[in-house]
């Protein structure tokens, strides 16, 4: 049993809408925390230059799955955080845009992510200066 299902049984049972905020406000920010710490864990171990391309690739799927399953949960306690309507949850925008990070960083597949780094290593890649400065041109022309 999961603690968001903990907090369905709070809800089937009539639970105070305050009381019920109280949970989930502590389920909201447990998944901030698990994803600050997802994603430091990544900056940790996907950080060192020189790496065997395929322990990188499956360092990549870990956590890309990671994430998918984080995401999951963050999605439903969302759902229940917002739910709730006549006391404020503290934490739900950062949620949110937490879960949009993740949804945009699971588009890409970890071989379309061990790809890129790869291109990036090689010197394969625009600079972001040098991309600004060239649509600015556009812009102005």
């Amino acid at each position: 049993m999961t603690a968001v299902a903990v907090y369905d049984l709070l809800a089937e049972e009539g639970a105070e809408e305050s009381r019920r905020a109280q949970f989930v406000e502590r389920l909201v920010a447990e998944c901030i925390s698990e994803v600050e710490n997802l994603t430091e864990y990544e900056r940790e171990v996907c950080s060192h230059a020189e790496i065997d391309p395929d322990l990188e690739l499956r360092i990549l799927r870990s956590f890309w799955q990671l994430f998918d399953e984080w995401k999951a949960k963050a999605e439903q306690v969302l759902a229940r955080a917002v739910s709730i309507k006549s006391v404020q949850v503290t934490g739900i925008e950062r949620l949110d845009r937490e879960i949009g990070f993740a949804l945009a960083r699971l588009k890409a597949t970890p071989e379309e992510t061990a790809k890129g780094i790869a291109q990036a290593r090689q010197g394969m890649f625009i600079p972001a200066r040098e991309l600004r400065n060239e649509l600015n041109a556009r812009l102005r022309a």
